[in-house]
């Protein structure tokens, strides 16, 4: 995670979140014998403002938090990955500004699938564009 006082950040403190690493494990637990098939990945963020004498307010778009206009984003998979019983899906996310709106994001995904929680991903990064 990144953390800056807001009251000094830069626009190159929101140049936007580099390679963070992710791992998923028994992702089908309602029928642990069958394997898994992701159709894509759900995003969300929480950030804390330090307001007044150093109270803490929490901005959380999480589905489990009280519901903003922010709202969740479904990054759908090109194809579906399948994973079997004992595997994990693990990579590494990026997101960085757009080069043509500075307002807006593009999010990348690298992953594989496997038996080894801390396997590198293998495929070339899927980027999807945030309006």
């Amino acid at each position: 995670g990144k953390t800056a006082p807001c009251w000094n950040n830069k626009l190159q403190d929101a140049k936007g979140v580099e390679s963070a690493r992710f791992c998923f494990a028994d992702l089908n637990p309602a029928a642990p014998e069958e394997p898994a098939c992701i159709s894509g990945f759900a995003g969300w963020f929480s950030t804390d403002f330090r307001v007044g004498d150093g109270e803490v307010v929490t901005l959380d778009t999480s589905p489990h938090s009280v519901q903003t206009h922010w709202g969740q984003q479904v990054f759908y998979l090109p194809r579906p990955a399948v994973v079997p019983q004992g595997h994990h899906i693990s990579g590494e996310l990026d997101m960085v500004r757009q080069r043509e709106n500075k307002r807006l994001y593009n999010i990348g995904v690298r992953f594989t699938v496997s038996a080894e929680a801390d396997a590198k991903p293998s495929m070339k990064p899927i980027v999807w564009e945030l309006p």
